[in-house]
């Protein structure tokens, strides 16, 4: 509270704070921040204990656990890839299914663990990966992207900044408490047990992920993965002004207006620079229309007998 009283008479003398609390007022930072903080929690404890499961606990080699890892990763990447399609047809609907998926994919690890026991290998982690890593690729590529939506461009270093802070501070404190259990408890009631109780606590994160999502406002939708700006309305084009062709077919068909002042001849004036009432000419431009006369009766010699 200290920290943010200083910040605060800071910003309003018209310096440069550390953390501008502007920021916070933003509804879409200070709830995308609330629910970022149990969702990299879960993510730092669970890799943690992951860890301490296949290397310390099964003796598997930091090869083999990096592998066994290979279908969460790849799920991953393709996932995220497509959420910003999937958060332009559904919306925040994504974060919430990606919240839900990342907690049946918890359950489902947790109780292939105490299933299989010491004889647990990498294939068996695949189902419960899978669903894990795109449950989290659902979450996480949105989340940023609905923190960081309402941030002024002049304030895109500093918002971006606390949410960086903030990830690497839930990160640790994920280790710390999630390690501490299943650390705890595993002398006394073996891998499975323990490594149960900790995703039970990893689900319960997930599902307050879930229902603040709820609360969240609608991510903006992307194309590319950067924001388009509005394209200025075309000029509307009035279709009775013989000026304007918009299409070829147009212009073939519809006269050409001639310029003003065009002389076809000595005295002689054509188009819009043409006196008011005068007859009009036909041919091409500098040649005099023919005018046709009335016939007399022939002449005797060109007569026929």
């Amino acid at each position: 509270m200290a920290l943010l009283a200083v910040e605060n008479r800071v910003e309003r003398s018209g310096s440069t704070p550390l953390l501008p609390p502007s920021l916070l007022r933003l509804a879409g930072v200070r709830r995308g921040l609330a629910m970022a903080l149990p969702f990299f929690a879960g993510f730092g404890g669970y890799m943690f204990v992951y860890a301490e499961l296949t290397q310390v606990v099964l003796h598997w080699s930091a090869l083999r656990a990096g592998v066994a890892l290979t279908p969460m990763a790849g799920v991953f990447l393709v996932v995220s890839l497509s959420t910003a399609r999937l958060v332009a047809r559904w919306g925040r609907t994504v974060i919430t299914a990606g919240g839900a998926l990342q907690g049946i994919g918890l359950l489902v690890l947790a109780a292939t663990v105490d299933i299989a026991g010491s004889g647990l290998s990498p294939w068996q982690l695949a189902p419960g990966l899978l669903l894990t890593g795109a449950g989290q690729a659902m979450v996480m590529s949105p989340l940023i992207g609905v923190v960081l939506a309402d941030v002024p461009p002049h304030l895109a270093g500093a918002g971006s900044g606390l949410f960086s802070t903030l990830q690497q501070t839930a990160l640790a404190l994920g280790v710390a408490v999630f390690g501490s259990v299943f650390l705890g408890l595993l002398p006394t009631y073996g891998e499975g047990p323990a490594y149960l109780a900790g995703a039970l606590l990893q689900v319960s994160a997930a599902v307050v992920v879930v229902v603040m999502s709820r609360r969240l406002p609608a991510p903006v939708a992307r194309e590319d993965g950067r924001d388009r700006p509005a394209r200025p309305p075309a000029p509307r084009l009035d279709a009775g002004d013989p000026s304007v062709c918009t299409q070829a077919r147009d212009c073939a068909s519809r006269p050409r207006p001639a310029a003003a002042g065009l002389h076809t001849g000595p005295g002689r004036r054509t188009g819009a620079d043409a006196p008011l009432g005068a007859p009009a000419r036909e041919g091409s431009a500098g040649r005099p229309a023919r005018r046709r006369t009335a016939r007399g009766p022939l002449p005797a010699r060109h007569r026929r007998a």
